[in-house]
Formats: structure tokens, sequence, C-alpha cells
């Protein structure tokens, strides 16, 4: 028999935070904002964290999910499903790759209501939810776990909403979706992350009217951001270049000098320049990171 993974062919998230490094030091200023706060403690039900990726806004969303594990909670835990968008070769890039990494994990932390899934598959005789046109099925399938009596308060974390592939919808029907999940259930909340420029589009909604005061702008953590980019990102990016082309120690060092010098407080020029770096022979890894012109 097939598990929920296989029937939604969805992807895992979690998988992919053995690659980020300590944020910490992010997390305790996400903390400290009022904004946060209200949103997990009150009466708060949606949160925007504002910014551009190559700021470091990914890090920030990262320390958020690691800081909401249940194990460091002290209140009562609040479950949470999140999607990581624009992730390479993970990239979600659909509103139904969301929709499924959102149901996978829901139903990985509250197994009881997997029945729903199953009812579904048979009412619709949908074997395995691969199709791009099978967004109704699915957010059919959302309402009906959230609106299940035994479904716990969860936060529907989705990281990058403005990359998002909307081929086949209209984007507003993403926010008609988390409208009507708030609307449906009160155990739900939603935390998102954008440019600026995606949250005055969200903002404007006339459904979904996300306030100033549930916008947090990461541009107010610039040092904390360089803190996690020089003390953590640029050496963990170091050391998996060096793992991969089994170089020595010394190499290493220097691979850490070229990304530093190659940032210039950008986590994306540094990815940028560790592609570059991964593309070629390693003796050749200095002229190429200076030849991209980062």
């Amino acid at each position: 028999m097939k598990t929920p993974k296989e029937i939604l062919n969805a992807i895992d998230p979690r998988k992919l935070e053995a690659n980020i490094p300590s944020v910490k030091n992010l997390y305790k200023w996400v903390i400290s904002t009022c904004k946060y706060k209200s949103f997990i403690a009150g009466d708060s039900r949606v949160l925007w964290v504002c910014g551009d990726p190559d700021a470091g806004r990914k890090m920030v969303l990262w320390s958020i999910v690691r800081g909401l594990s249940p194990a460091i909670l002290d209140s009562e835990p609040k479950l949470l499903s999140f999607s990581m968008c624009g992730t390479g070769e993970h990239e979600a890039q659909s509103t139904i790759s969301v929709l499924k990494t959102l149901i996978y994990l829901v139903l990985e932390y509250q197994p009881q209501l997997g029945r729903y899934l199953i009812q579904k598959c048979n009412s619709t005789d949908i074997e395995e939810f691969s199709d791009s046109h099978d967004v109704y099925a699915l957010s059919m399938l959302l309402y009906d776990i959230i609106r299940d009596e035994t479904f716990k308060p969860t936060i529907f974390l989705v990281e990058g909403i403005d990359e998002i592939n909307f081929e086949h919808e209209d984007p507003s029907s993403f926010i008609l979706l988390i409208e009507t999940t708030m609307n449906l259930s009160q155990n739900i909340k939603w935390l998102l992350s954008g440019s600026t420029e995606s949250f005055g589009r969200f903002s404007k909604s006339s459904n979904l009217r996300i306030a100033e005061d549930e916008c947090i702008d990461i541009d107010a953590a610039y040092e904390e951001m360089q803190t996690t980019l020089r003390d953590y990102y640029i050496p963990l990016k170091a050391d998996q270049i060096a793992n991969y082309w089994g170089i020595e120690e010394e190499s290493r060092n220097e691979i850490t000098r070229l990304l530093e010098k190659a940032s210039s407080g950008s986590f994306l020029r540094v990815d940028l320049a560790c592609q570059a770096i991964q593309r070629e022979n390693p003796w050749h890894a200095s002229g190429q990171v200076g030849g991209i012109g980062l």
C-alpha cells in the first residue's frame, strides 16, 4: 500500500535542513519583535516576512522552522507545515507542489487525518497526485482535513511566495485558499515570505488584508544577517565545496577567502560563486570566481 508521501508525490522539505547552517542568532532577533510575538502567542493569524532573497530571507525562515520545533517551545507546541520555494532541485514550482508538501507534513504529524486522503483517492479515482490540474482536488482535501475536530493548531509556512509559478492558476487563487482555510478553522495560521513588491500586492488584496503591523522587514536585522553569512553560511559552503572536490585544509581556507570577497554581503552572490567553483576544476577556482564578475 502506498504511503501518503507516495500518493501525494510530495517533497519533504525537512531533508533540506541538513544544508542549513546555525541560525540561532537570527531566531533571537525574530522572537524579539512584537509582531512575531503577537503572531505566535496573540490573536494575529497572518505574518509576512518581507525582504529580498539575496539579503538572507530564506535563512530567517529556516530560523523560524527550527525555532518552532516542539522540542524548543516552552508553551503548547503549534505544529508546523512548511514549503520552501526556490531551493534548486527541490524547488516548489507551482501551487500544487506547495499544497502537496503542506498536506503531506500535516498527515505526518497528524496521521489520524490520513483517512481523508484515502477517501479523496476513492471518490476521484486518483491513485497519485502528479497532474498539474489536481489543485482543486487537493484544495478540497485540505479543507476536509482542517475541518476535522481532531485537527490540531498548525502554522502553514510558505517561503518565497513570489517564486511560485502560477502557470495553471490565477495568483489570487492562493490568496483565496489562505482566506478559506482561516475561515474554516481557528486552528490555522499562515506565515508567508516574499519581496517588498509582493507584500504590496498581497496587502492590497481585499480578501486577505495583511496589515503593516503583520509584516517583519528583514532589513532591520542587517547585523544578524551579516554575522550568519560570515560566521556560518560561508564556512559551511566552503566545506561543501572542499568535500565535493576532496581538497585539503589550505585550499578550504582559500575558498573561504574567495567566497568572503565575492559575497559583498549577499547570500545569493555566495551561492553563485559556489556554483562557479563547482563547475570548474578546483585548481582554476580562483580565476573562475573572479571571472564571473562578483
